[in-house]
């Protein structure tokens, strides 16, 4: 049983401004053509942004002796020091590139996770999520 478990969906607000984007867009294409071009053309879109959202669902679990983002493991034996960030903090390490960065556009929130693996290359984690202290704290008790 996972210590920790949370699945990351966009949020549900996106998905009306989604459909308004889909119908305006796809009025705009299927102007000037026959209704056979206007269905096909909405259903394109329609597919495409809803393999868009789903695509960017992810889960983030502390189970196993190990922390996994989407697919990437973390083991507790190669963890560091964990902090919760603020959202200004999160978006100042976000384009690190010693840092592995698990994010999804509509989270804020991170968790920063010093690797002390000498042979990985990585210096920490930065993991976004929506409860940023409630993992902090799952790890730190976990790495105990």
């Amino acid at each position: 049983m996972p210590e920790y478990d949370e699945r990351l969906t966009v949020p549900v607000y996106w998905w009306p401004i989604a459909a308004v984007c889909v119908l305006l867009l796809g009025a705009e294409v299927a102007a000037g053509f026959g209704w056979p071009v206007a269905v096909i053309t909405y259903a394109v879109l329609a597919a495409f942004i809803a393999a868009l959202f789903l695509n960017w669902g992810a889960r983030v679990r502390v189970a196993g002796g190990a922390l996994h983002a989407g697919k990437a493991r973390l083991p507790f034996s190669a963890m560091g020091d964990v902090s919760a960030l603020t959202p200004e903090s999160a978006r100042r390490l976000r384009g690190d590139r010693q840092a592995f960065v698990f994010a999804r556009p509509y989270l804020k929130y991170a968790v920063r996770i010093e690797v002390r693996d000498p042979d990985d290359p990585t210096a920490y984690w930065l993991i976004f999520t929506r409860r940023p202290e409630s993992l902090a704290r799952t790890l730190a008790r976990a790495r105990t």
